[in-house]
């Protein structure tokens, strides 16, 4: 392929750099979109799949626990990771 260089020009670092925020955001919006669905999945598979429809206070008692745990998750890897934006 004639004209094609294979390294990366300096045009090109400097362009992803300037558009760095539109990315940050892109991907922060699909983390969100992508955690809504599994949080709803999970909400069906306590109600409906790990619990039968007699036990509905134990599916929803695992649920809170499942919840309790993703949360304290998000928390350390708050705590744990540096933002995007860090100096």
């Amino acid at each position: 392929m004639m004209g094609v260089s294979k390294a990366p020009s300096r045009k090109t670092s400097t362009c992803l750099a300037a558009r760095r925020s539109r990315g940050l955001a892109l991907g922060s919006g699909s983390l969100w979109f992508f955690f809504g669905l599994m949080t709803v999945a999970m909400i069906l598979l306590y109600r409906n799949y790990f619990y039968g429809p007699g036990q509905l206070n134990q599916a929803f008692g695992a649920l809170a626990i499942a919840t309790g745990a993703v949360g304290a998750g998000l928390f350390l890897a708050a705590l744990v990771t540096r933002g995007p934006l860090a100096g």
